[in-house]
């Protein structure tokens, strides 16, 4: 899964709020690295955090042969901070593949997404909010597809500030594997 330079079907990102046009679009990874590496700002926090995507998906595949990626967060915008991950949804053609699973494959699979609220027991126990995989780089959930819809909406709000959903909008990206 390499990518190479080459012009994008991605729609342009909107110059004044640094985000996509409403709605899902189709992507290559090619295209994202295009659109939110090459001609974004901070393209060297930019180039890690889609190396880590890449990794990611190239993963994910030898647990789920083919599905579809949503890709969001401040990656996915011309912000001019520099991005901290890349939130990714994945919603596998066969999720069923999960109860084939060995157990260490099951084990194997928890390195792969964000897991909230973590305690580490034993004597001096710890807390971890949030582990994200590839050192946060990433935060990769995956979806039951009847939570499809609310995952879209999600996808498409904009928070503010304090975290809370602002009445705006703006567009995410769908990669297959």
């Amino acid at each position: 899964m390499t990518c190479h330079t080459q012009k994008t079907m991605l729609p342009q990102v909107d110059p004044t709020t640094g985000f996509l046009p409403l709605g899902a679009h189709a992507a290559t990874l090619e295209d994202v690295f295009h659109t939110f590496v090459e001609i974004a700002p901070n393209g060297e926090r930019r180039k890690l955090i889609h190396e880590a995507l890449v990794l990611y998906l190239g993963t994910v595949k030898t647990f789920f042969p083919s599905g579809l990626d949503r890709v969001d967060g401040g990656f996915t915008t011309h912000k001019a901070d520099a991005p901290h991950d890349v939130d990714v949804v994945l919603l596998p053609d066969d999720p069923a593949a999960a109860l084939t699973w060995t157990d260490q494959q099951k084990i194997d699979w928890q390195g792969l997404i964000t897991l909230q609220d973590v305690i580490i027991g034993g004597q001096d126990a710890a807390y971890f909010q949030r582990v994200q995989p590839f050192g946060g780089l990433l935060d990769g959930f995956i979806a039951a597809p009847e939570r499809e819809s609310q995952w879209r909406g999600f996808w498409a709000s904009i928070r503010g500030e304090d975290g809370l959903p602002i009445p705006e909008s703006k567009g995410y990206l769908e990669v297959r594997w």
